[in-house]
């Protein structure tokens, strides 16, 4: 039976694409090919350190996600931001975000603070936050979107966008995250996560992770983005 790829907030024409290369691609079950003719460890894939099968906790993964499009340190907001900004108990998501918006605060810590306020709001709010927070975040920065989506505290639909904003990106931080979000047992878009590398890479790995990190380098090294 073919299995379908639903990211629900995407509509985006890369999205979609990515969709159809799955179902072309994803057929059958999701066990492990043993076929190793298209190996590309075989065919000029770097070689990278064995990990255990056994799925790293999330903050783990966090700390293994490597990103070859020069990630730098965030530094943390400084109490004084927050403080001025977690004080306006009364506004509305809205008016919240148009004085984010409107500060004179940088684009990461612009993208800090609708993070940390995203929590406060209802449905439509967090997605609203969601939506501004991807907005200031350069692929250098990536790190602050990846942690919530792997943590996978908000709701899906939340998830979705940080997950929508992933597959925009270049292939050198989406294929590592998508990498990291497959391996990661119980969360709510490792299926997604797992039947997009299909459609990526070629081939199917199943839990063979060392196998996968190899086909995820051999084609962020191949690639053009």
């Amino acid at each position: 039976m073919t299995k379908c790829i639903s990211i629900s907030d995407s509509h985006s024409p890369l999205i979609l694409a990515v969709a159809s290369m799955a179902l072309a691609l994803f057929i059958g079950a999701t066990g492990c090919s043993k076929s190793d003719s298209n190996d590309p460890a075989k065919s000029g894939g770097t070689n990278t350190t064995a990990s255990s099968e056994k799925t790293s906790p999330a903050s783990e993964n966090t700390s293994a996600l490597k990103i070859s499009s020069s990630p730098v340190e965030v530094p943390p907001l400084t109490e004084e931001t927050k403080a001025s900004f977690l004080a306006n108990t009364n506004f509305t998501f809205r008016e919240q975000m148009a004085k984010i918006n409107d500060s004179s605060l940088t684009d990461t810590q612009k993208a800090q603070l609708f993070l940390l306020l995203l929590p406060s709001f209802n449905r439509d709010g967090q997605r609203e936050f969601a939506h501004a927070a991807v907005s200031h975040i350069k692929d250098s920065t990536y790190s602050l979107i990846f942690k919530p989506l792997l943590e996978a505290k908000s709701d899906k639909q939340i998830l979705s966008v940080f997950m929508t904003d992933t597959l925009k990106r270049p292939n050198s931080v989406k294929l590592p995250a998508l990498l990291q979000l497959a391996r990661t047992e119980d969360h709510p878009m490792q299926s997604e996560a797992k039947e997009l590398l299909v459609a990526f890479i070629g081939k199917e790995h199943g839990k063979k992770w060392e196998d996968c990190q190899v086909a995820v380098n051999a084609y962020v090294a191949n690639s053009t983005n």
